[in-house]
């Protein structure tokens, strides 16, 4: 991989996807479940590749649809808590019973909602490197897509130099800064349920059926290391590569268009080395740690 510190050229293929991988993991859980609509318009409809009405557990009526969540009825609402209940079937009485209380307001349900579909994602880490191709290409569309949109739309979340000003700002101050720009829960909640049922869904069918990518092989390294290559022959890329972890270097950047481009980099590899690569960056050292330390998260 490049390393900016030392100004030399190297590449390693698993780290090279590992990179990437973040980048869509952020762009598709971070905007769904930390800060709803991070990306842009709420009205952006979901995937059709992977937006299919979920069937009711159990062949029966399903719980989200009864009682105080049945207020959550709009197709997309319905999708996302019924993957939630499928995820951690555990969790949905006590949303229900906050919600139920009545002394929560539009924004308090809604963060209640996040936390419910954040446990679900916590508890089922560990299905994340079972992710099928399908689903990793229907994800690749779905963070395109909502890149250009926000693109599209002017997203100060596309301005670098916007981001570059959460350097060194604590949870708290990020959130102000966020909501004082329009980020809030409401604004984007029909957006955050869209973006986050197709997640969950997928997520959950990782669970049930699980893909067994196998071992990288030298064919897969080869493939990820023109990949590298094509990268670093963009002069935006290789301008933040070589700044490091410098956030300054942000704030020239359209961080929507950079994203679009690693993004469509990563479609063109062959969907066995895309596969293979996700489930090769869960054996990373780094990330099995972060993940580790993800499960023992409290909401």
């Amino acid at each position: 991989m490049y390393d900016a510190r030392s100004r030399t050229t190297s590449v390693n293929g698993d780290l090279v996807f590992l990179a990437i991988a973040v980048v869509v993991v952020a762009l598709a859980f971070v905007a769904a479940w930390t800060v709803p609509g991070l990306l842009g318009s709420k009205s952006a409809p979901p995937t059709a590749a992977v937006t299919a009405p979920a069937p009711p557990p159990s062949g029966g009526p399903s719980p989200v649809a009864m009682g105080a969540l049945a207020k959550f009825d709009s197709p997309s609402e319905q999708r996302y808590l019924n993957a939630v209940y499928r995820l951690t079937p555990n969790v949905i009485p006590e949303l229900e019973a906050k919600i139920a209380a009545g002394t929560l307001d539009t924004t308090g349900e809604l963060r209640a909602v996040q936390e419910a579909s954040g446990q679900a994602i916590l508890q089922n880490l560990d299905h994340l490197a079972h992710v099928s191709t399908a689903d990793l290409n229907a994800m690749l569309d779905t963070s395109i897509k909502h890149l250009r949109t926000a693109r599209q739309s002017q997203s100060k979340l596309c301005d670098g130099s916007f981001l570059a000003s959460f350097e060194n700002k604590s949870v708290r101050q990020t959130e102000a800064m966020l909501r004082r720009a329009g980020f809030t829960e409401e604004a984007f909640a029909d957006y955050a349920f869209d973006i986050g049922a197709d997640m969950l869904e997928m997520l959950d069918r990782a669970k049930r059926s699980p893909a067994r990518h196998g071992k990288m092989t030298k064919s897969d390294e080869a493939a990820l290391q023109g990949l590298m290559m094509s990268l670093m022959s963009d002069p935006t890329l290789m301008q933040l590569a070589m700044a490091g972890n410098d956030p300054s270097a942000l704030k020239s950047v359209n961080v929507c268009s950079v994203g679009i481009s690693l993004l469509n980099a990563v479609k063109t590899l062959p969907d066995g080395t895309k596969g293979r690569a996700w489930a090769a960056m869960f054996d990373q050292p780094d990330v099995r740690r972060a993940l580790k330390q993800a499960e023992g998260f409290q909401f």
